[in-house]
């Protein structure tokens, strides 16, 4: 007997609480259509600066809200056929020669 009411006194609470999640989840808020100001974001396609000299620019797809973001540290949008630049954009530094020692290892030479 003491059996029998323990699973019904499981079977009542597992029933109020599936109740409870299906009334809840069910559009149980209150929330009017016409007031929501949630967008749906779209993938945009820009070309990020890489920094490299060799590929400047690659294709990648963002979000509609990360677009500012990406274009204030230099990404823009592509050309036509979604290509990006294959140059540095202006005003960026010169690219080092090749073999040539920076300040930093000119240094260390006549230190060592």
């Amino acid at each position: 007997m003491k059996r029998a009411l323990t699973i019904l006194g499981v079977a009542i609470v597992l029933g109020v609480g599936v109740t409870a999640a299906v009334a809840l989840g069910a559009g149980g808020s209150s929330n009017n259509a016409s007031t929501s100001t949630k967008t749906t974001a779209v993938k945009v396609s820009l070309c990020h600066h890489t920094g490299s000299w060799k590929h400047p620019y690659h294709l990648i797809h963002v979000s509609s809200h990360a677009v500012d973001a990406h274009r204030r540290h230099g990404d823009v949008d592509p050309g036509a056929s979604n290509s990006c630049p294959t140059s540095q954009p202006p005003g960026a530094k010169s690219h080092p020669k090749a073999g040539k020692p920076d300040e930093g290892e000119k240094d260390n030479e006549k230190s060592g």
